[in-house]
């Protein structure tokens, strides 16, 4: 009976040890990324695609106006900036992203924080990866709640314009 007792507690050791020592490590920094087929039509064009992970402006008259979710750590203390892989088709518009974090006082009123506007760079069948820089919000590790929005540029004879994927890192 003791031989089985010694035997279960050391193996119920190797198994848990590596789980601890993995809480000290994601305690520092966590990514996630998402699809862009998360994202959801918030404003502008109705003409647009959602297929294959990822969203496609399929207008050629209208601005698709996004808001992409990003999923808030319980015990995130700050928002530390991600990123957005898309393709620029238009040569007459860029897109324009930015990154935020939303915070409820309790007298009801909202405190809003943002990345800044980030830009994609020219058009092409490339993918261009634009980065944010971190959101400066003291009330993050609250009751925060975190999104992207993003215009995405008019369908061109070049093809349309796409969101593929999108970044955010906490600490």
């Amino acid at each position: 009976m003791k031989k089985l007792t010694i035997k279960s507690l050391i193996t119920s050791m190797v198994v848990v040890s590596p789980l601890l020592f993995s809480l000290d490590v994601s305690a520092a920094l966590d990514g996630k990324i998402y699809s862009g087929a998360e994202c959801e039509r918030h404003s502008g064009s109705t003409d647009y695609d959602r297929r294959y992970g990822m969203i496609r402006n399929l207008s050629k008259n209208k601005i698709l106006t996004v808001m992409c979710p990003v999923t808030k750590d319980v015990f995130a203390r700050s928002l530390n900036g991600g990123w957005m892989r898309l393709r620029d088709q238009n040569p007459m518009g860029n897109f324009r992203c930015v990154m935020h974090s939303k915070f409820r006082e309790l007298d009801g009123s909202w405190v809003n924080s943002s990345s800044g506007n980030v830009y994609s760079e020219g058009d092409g069948p490339h993918t261009q990866k634009i980065e944010f820089s971190a959101v400066d919000l003291d009330h993050v590790a609250g009751g925060s709640n975190y999104y992207v929005m993003c215009k995405i540029p008019k369908k061109s004879d070049n093809g349309s314009s796409a969101i593929f994927s999108y970044s955010a890192t906490e600490k």
